[in-house]
């Protein structure tokens, strides 16, 4: 940049411009062979320019903004889904287990229950075979004991 030294020894910066706005005429230092326009609400066609700029600036960031919440949002719904999904399956998948885990034991029952049944036939058979065995020696003692008397 280069700068001047003014009447007073006040440096000034001559060549500096903004890089968003556009001179419309030459600037001298008290302003009387301005060529910048002033619209009625005193404000520089530059200025203008530049909110202007910033103003399509803000509704892109904002565009941007509602973009980026629109996507998180569909992230969002599209992640609750997903849960959604694997709990429903996570819970067949469960009571599918449940039901085969219910299911063998049943079995387990029915077997041991069928062995316990042979077990007490198998006992009731060898009772009444002894039964039967000694009903002769006992109904013989029975009648000398009874004829005796």
């Amino acid at each position: 940049m280069k700068r001047e030294s003014g009447e007073h020894g006040n440096e000034t910066d001559r060549s500096f411009r903004h890089p968003n706005r556009q001179s419309r005429g030459t600037a001298s230092l008290c302003g009387a062979n301005n060529a910048t326009v002033y619209d009625e609400g005193g404000i520089m066609d530059a200025e203008k320019s530049l909110l202007t700029e910033i103003r399509a600036i803000e509704d892109e960031c904002s565009r941007k903004l509602e973009g980026a919440k629109k996507h998180s949002e569909e992230t969002i719904a599209s992640a609750q889904q997903e849960a959604a999904r694997k709990i429903d399956r996570a819970e067949s998948t469960g009571a599918e287990a449940a039901r085969e885990y219910l299911e063998t034991e049943l079995r387990n029952i029915r077997t041991e229950t069928e062995k316990i049944r042979e077990a007490g036939a198998s006992e009731l058979d060898e009772a009444r075979m002894k039964g039967e065995k000694n009903l002769t020696d006992a109904l013989q003692k029975i009648m000398k004991a009874v004829v005796s008397e």
